[in-house]
């Protein structure tokens, strides 16, 4: 009669995998296959042996992240010495981040309004007027957006019916679809 094999002689022996190292690559979001070429392992042992390592590391490094964007957004005083030195300089804080971040955490959108008018100058109706959900559109997206609906009026494309004017949130006219600021006949 034979002695039963213990679970530790079955197979071959587990490769030699710093579980730190794993958690370092899963920090910067590193993929499976990136971590496995690194360690010289398969895709299947990093999720049999490391599923819960990768998920912290994950985590982590969407923390760190975060914390970063937090910083850039908010700036920072700059710091001195005893003797007033400057040891750290001050920081301004990064609008397009503060922005960006508003809208990713706080539901904060762009609002862009526009007014219409038929040919003969009333109001449109509202089946005539579609309104639009900017809110997942980048930063750049929506830039890029506006300078081209500047560059139309500018030209003086027609959009729509009639006249059609670009109001910024504080209530100022940028122009009419037909290139003029909509002060009279000339325009000036």
């Amino acid at each position: 009669m034979t002695a039963p094999i213990s679970p530790e002689v079955m197979g071959r022996p587990l490769k030699e995998i710093d579980p730190e190292k794993v958690r370092a690559l899963a920090s910067i979001h590193c993929t499976l296959e990136e971590i496995g070429a690194v360690l010289g392992c398969s895709v299947d042992t990093l999720e049999r042996r490391f599923a819960d390592i990768i998920e912290k590391g994950k985590l982590e490094g969407k923390s760190s992240l975060r914390r970063k964007q937090w910083e850039a957004a908010s700036g920072r005083d700059a710091k001195y010495d005893d003797k007033g030195n400057v040891v750290m300089p001050a920081k301004e804080p990064n609008i397009t981040m503060l922005i960006w971040l508003g809208k990713q955490m706080l539901g904060q959108k762009d609002q862009l309004q526009l007014e219409a008018a038929g040919k003969d100058g009333s109001a449109l109706a509202a089946a005539d007027t579609q309104e639009y959900d900017y809110s997942q559109l980048s930063v750049d997206e929506l830039t890029m957006l506006e300078e081209l609906s500047r560059k139309a009026l500018r030209r003086g494309a027609a959009i729509g019916p009639g006249p059609v004017a670009v109001v910024e949130e504080n209530g100022s006219q940028n122009g009419t679809a037909n290139g003029t600021n909509g002060d009279g006949p000339h325009d000036g």
